[in-house]
């Protein structure tokens, strides 16, 4: 029986205002948008220092799961609605068994992916602050502190969702994980998992403070900085949406938690591909302008706050920068190479890998 809006009224949760086709359209969205910032962070770095490191390779790796959790939730779709539209009297009870199995089969594979997109952003973050990092032994000794910490809330997170069922043993036979020690479980499961995830990021986060406060810059400067090592907290509060929106519904709206889930990775991606991108887009900037004074015949040498490009032997330690991110010396005391540019009317002495 194919809902109709008579019908439609038993329906609850997401399902009522998304169709089956709705929700593949969301999945598939939100791989494009998430493949689109990839590509260009690849793009700026292969532009920059012509390679990729090994954060880049962490974001491939998470697109490349979150394109697989599109498909899984492509085949999913057709299963995921039969349950939700049988449990109202929209669809023949008959098949309910036959079609469940095939929807908690694919839920444990998504719910795998959601998490393991979601921290390998996380990865890149600490990898990318391991070079940054170069030379601060104190420093990396908490990374490593993080890491071990993040790492563990993974492997729980996969124990959470096990859990769900009462034994674990019959989490693939649908129907027999509706016990009320289930439900209750379903709602502890998801809440545990998200309140790691927010943690780990607010961990991560946290990690490039001492090295900011030590900068010799100027607070407009620092909080820049600071600004671009705070993205993730657009994860976190898409986060705490996704979990205000299925907590109460952890059994009653399972297409409220493949929309959200579907939601949260992608917008991960999304974040995860943005620090790299500042200093690219600055430079991208400051040679069109260039470009366009030398073809109005003016003069195509940029001039800012008083400063002429051509004064680079001039320039002071403490104005050093890495990739348009200013970050003082003496605490990146590594020996990677640098080179100079001149981006904005300031000489930037930049890292090959950032």
């Amino acid at each position: 029986m194919a809902p109709t809006p008579e019908n439609d009224a038993q329906l609850a949760g997401a399902a009522l205002g998304l169709s089956e086709n709705g929700l593949i359209a969301v999945a598939w969205a939100g791989f494009t948008l998430a493949a689109c910032f990839v590509g260009l962070r690849c793009y700026a770095r292969i532009t920059d220092t012509h390679r990729l490191y090994a954060d880049d390779y962490c974001m491939l790796a998470a697109l490349f799961f979150l394109g697989t959790n599109a498909v899984l939730q492509t085949l999913q779709a057709e299963s995921l609605y039969y349950v939700v539209y049988a449990s109202v009297g929209l669809r023949p009870m008959e098949g309910l068994l036959d079609e469940g199995n095939i929807y908690v089969r694919y839920q444990f594979a998504i719910i795998a992916l959601f998490w393991t997109i979601v921290w390998s952003v996380k990865a890149s973050f600490l990898v990318l602050y391991w070079r940054l990092f170069d030379g601060l032994k104190a420093d990396r000794r908490i990374l490593l502190g993080v890491a071990a910490f993040t790492v563990a809330a993974y492997i729980g997170c996969w124990f959470a969702s096990v859990w769900t069922c009462h034994p674990p043993s019959t989490y693939f036979d649908f129907g027999q994980c509706t016990k009320p020690i289930d439900v209750e479980g379903s709602v502890i499961s998801i809440s545990y998992s998200t309140a790691i995830d927010i943690f780990t990021d607010f961990l991560i986060m946290a990690l490039p403070i001492r090295m900011i406060r030590n900068l010799q810059v100027n607070a407009k400067q620092k909080a820049g900085l600071a600004g671009i090592f705070s993205v993730g907290l657009i994860i976190i509060a898409v986060a705490l949406v996704r979990l205000s929106q299925i907590v109460t519904h952890a059994r009653a709206d399972p297409v409220g938690l493949a929309v959200w889930g579907l939601v949260e990775s992608s917008i991960a991606v999304v974040v995860g591909s943005l620090p790299p991108l500042k200093a690219f887009m600055t430079r991208t900037l400051a040679r069109t302008m260039n470009r366009s004074k030398g073809a109005s015949g003016g003069n195509s040498r940029v001039k800012y706050n008083n400063f002429d490009p051509q004064e680079e032997q001039s320039l002071s330690k403490s104005q050093a920068r890495v990739g348009a991110i200013p970050l003082e010396d003496r605490s990146l005391n590594g020996s990677q190479d640098y080179h100079t540019k001149s981006v904005e009317g300031q000489i930037v002495r930049e890292r090959d890998y950032y």
